[in-house]
């Protein structure tokens, strides 16, 4: 039995508001239950349950008195949709990346520019297409006028994003807005900085083999990137931050160049203008600007420039005039899927996640090719019900 620590009950005053241990160990129980959302039939998760309650308990006593330090990360290779390296951190760690986002993201939330799409409630990859599909209809009214659109990339972001820049911009915001706070500003600036400049290349566990990492560019690796530089892809801080350090380039763009149809997702972003020569000069003053204030680099070989009526690749699908399609990789994943359903876990959740995605664009036909190739691939039957596969019974008569 582990008994807790007495501290004093205004350890975490912050805007008037008591938040003391106890409201802590509130707020740690609540990040707990986030953090295992969809993930308790893991390893890593069924473990700490076992005995979560006393593990929070001096998990909390750790944070009041300072004492807590990030554990190693698992670091592993995954192949889609591209080729990236991910570090997952310890189960623990990443209840403390829920507790400093539940505190902090709301506060980020206010001051965001609409058309920032990534990690954000009621936002993500659909919520992106559409206001991309909208911004072309209403920049070339409705596609009865000319209009270009100019897609950017950011060069390696993940890995190349400085720590003390990043470290003031949220500082700066909390500082301003640490009224909202719910929590004492120096305790969570404690967590954040505790997050920021931790190094999850120290000791990690190398999951697969090392081969793993041909191919994967110089530049898109923690393990060679600069001393407080780059953050590790696979953490929901990481998601927030990376939202944050790209906030300044939004505005400038939105308010400075003056672009109205503008929308990014994480360093993927795209403006939509009538004037070709324009969005040409914008892009060199965008470039000046990632290199002198977030020293970040445009992808040389992820430039997108077209007219609309070309259609642009955004997300997923090839957005159209008038339609939007799936686009390749989508289509191959679902397929390679299909060649598989009968060997893994929850086929019927694998095929209607890809038919719920596929339903919102102009896929009839492909849904129904796809399915139609499963019934030559083994399946006696696919039953269906709306746009939901309801059960799949194999030719050896096994329903799953």
């Amino acid at each position: 039995m582990i008994c807790a620590r007495v501290y004093p009950s205004n350890l975490l005053l912050g805007g008037g508001r008591v938040a003391n241990r106890d409201k802590l160990l509130v707020d740690l129980f609540e990040a707990y239950y986030a953090a295992r959302k969809n993930k308790r039939s893991s390893y890593s998760v069924m473990e700490y349950e076992v005995n979560y309650e006393s593990r929070l308990i001096a998990l909390a006593d750790r944070l009041c008195d300072r004492s807590y330090t990030p554990k190693k990360s698992i670091c592993f290779i995954s192949f889609y949709p591209v080729q990236r390296e991910v570090f997952a951190a310890n189960f623990e760690d990443r209840i403390v990346h829920h507790l400093v986002y539940n505190y902090i993201n709301h506060i980020f939330e206010d001051i965001f520019i609409h058309d920032s799409y990534s990690c954000r409630k009621n936002k993500g990859t659909s919520s992106g297409i559409k206001r991309l599909k909208k911004a072309i209809r209403g920049a070339s009214d409705n596609y009865t006028k000319d209009a270009y659109v100019l897609k950017l990339d950011i060069k390696g972001y993940f890995m190349n994003i400085k720590k003390d820049v990043l470290m003031f911009q949220v500082m700066k915001v909390l500082n301003k807005f640490s009224y909202k706070l719910k929590v004492n500003l120096d305790f969570i600036s404690y967590l954040i900085k505790m997050i920021i400049y931790h190094d999850p290349t120290k000791d990690a566990v190398i999951k697969g083999d090392r081969s793993d990492w041909a191919g994967l560019p110089y530049d898109k690796s923690l393990f060679n990137a600069p001393r407080d530089t780059g953050l590790p892809i696979g953490n929901l801080t990481s998601q927030l931050f990376g939202n944050i350090y790209l906030d300044g380039m939004d505005k400038y763009i939105k308010h400075k160049l003056g672009f109205r149809y503008y929308g990014r997702y994480v360093d993927d972003f795209f403006m939509v203008c009538k004037d070709k020569q324009r969005l040409k000069l914008a892009m060199k003053k965008i470039d000046i600007f990632l290199k002198e204030n977030l020293f970040l680099d445009i992808h040389p070989g992820k430039i997108y420039f077209q007219h609309i009526k070309t259609g642009v690749k955004f997300l997923g699908v090839f957005i159209k005039p008038y339609r939007i399609y799936i686009d390749k990789r989508c289509k191959s994943a679902f397929y390679r899927k299909i060649d598989t359903i009968g060997i893994v876990d929850k086929p019927l959740e694998i095929c209607n996640s890809y038919l719920g995605l596929m339903k919102n664009y102009d896929s009839f036909r492909l849904r129904d090719n796809i399915l139609r190739y499963g019934l030559n691939r083994g399946y006696n039957s696919i039953t269906m019900s709306g746009d939901r596969v309801k059960r799949i019974e194999f030719k050896q008569k096994e329903k799953i």
